[in-house]
């Protein structure tokens, strides 16, 4: 059997956030294969396009889960994992949707990695500047690794808007601003000196069953997502977070339980494919359809070894 090089992409369904650029990936690689056999190429491996589901843990509160189970590297504890919006296990989402989760609890590699030549991931993204003239393109250099605080809370005091003055209030809505506020400045901060960093906070609520205009709210619920190519600033932004916290909640009389971190480990991308790449978009790109010639200059490419 000759060694394959996969074109894969995670088929993303987040609404309003990526929902269409992983199916655009996967046409993207399709398009690949047309153009060899329309082309009569005969390569010296294998292609296969791939699409990996639930790699985002937008569901299911496990990173990297589709490609994680291909190669076996699955904690079989995650099939009892429940799915955020309707709180059913993965395993029974799995037997839903005719899949077995056997491999996962014996932990069996679906692909073989000795038979994997390299993996290629094309994905999406608005770029700072749109030229029309243009097909925007780039490599990256890496993928961001993540320690994600998935299940904060804050516990204050419901309270009476009209009837608690400030000193005596222990609002969790104003802790949470405050400490989110202050992540934000941390992050403005590193991002001055040059570091690689993001943070974000994708979901922040209350609680719809008592919260109201005229009440202080005594408790919300957030993330908090740190992503950088650096463990080690994400280990240290995490443990600022912690502080900051403990602080936040003395001062606004509340309580603050960030939980424990969910962390997917940073990809430095192999330098031999990516110079393979850049090499290639140096070249004119000749397009039929406008009948001109142009250059790929800044949707990303991302080639990770597997």
């Amino acid at each position: 059997m000759r060694r394959a090089s996969s074109w894969g992409r995670i088929w993303i369904a987040r609404r309003k956030s990526g929902n269409y650029d992983g199916a655009a990936g996967v046409i993207a690689g399709l398009c690949v294969l047309s153009a060899l056999k329309g082309a009569g190429r005969q390569l010296d491996c294998d292609v296969t396009v791939m699409a990996i589901r639930a790699e985002e843990s937008s569901w299911f509160n496990i990173s990297y889960l589709g490609s994680s189970g291909a190669f076996g590297l699955l904690d079989p504890a995650c099939l009892a994992v429940k799915r955020s919006d309707n709180g059913k296990t993965l395993e029974s989402a799995l037997l839903e949707r005719g899949f077995d989760p056997q491999p996962i609890r014996e932990r069996r590699a679906l692909l073989d990695r000795s038979q994997i030549r390299a993996y290629l991931n094309c994905t999406s993204s608005k770029a700072r500047r749109w030229s029309p003239s243009a097909l925007p393109a780039a490599v990256v250099s890496g993928i961001r690794g993540c320690k994600r605080f998935r299940n904060a809370r804050c516990l204050g005091q419901y309270a009476h808007s009209g009837a608690v003055n400030r000193p005596h209030r222990h609002d969790a809505v104003a802790a949470t601003v405050a400490l989110l506020h202050h992540l934000e400045s941390v992050w403005v901060r590193h991002e001055q000196d040059g570091l690689d960093l993001v943070i974000t906070f994708g979901e922040l609520y209350t609680d719809p069953a008592c919260h109201a205009p005229s009440k202080v709210s005594g408790e919300t619920r957030f993330v908090i997502d740190i992503r950088s190519v650096s463990e080690a600033l994400m280990d240290e932004v995490a443990d600022q977070a912690r502080r900051a916290a403990a602080r936040i909640g003395a001062e606004y009389r509340v309580n603050f339980d960030l939980g424990e971190t969910v962390d997917s480990p940073a990809a430095v991308m192999d330098e031999r494919l990516r110079a393979g790449l850049r090499a290639r978009l140096e070249r004119p790109l000749k397009c039929r359809a406008a009948r001109v010639t142009t250059q790929l200059r800044s949707p990303k490419w991302a080639s990770r070894p597997v």
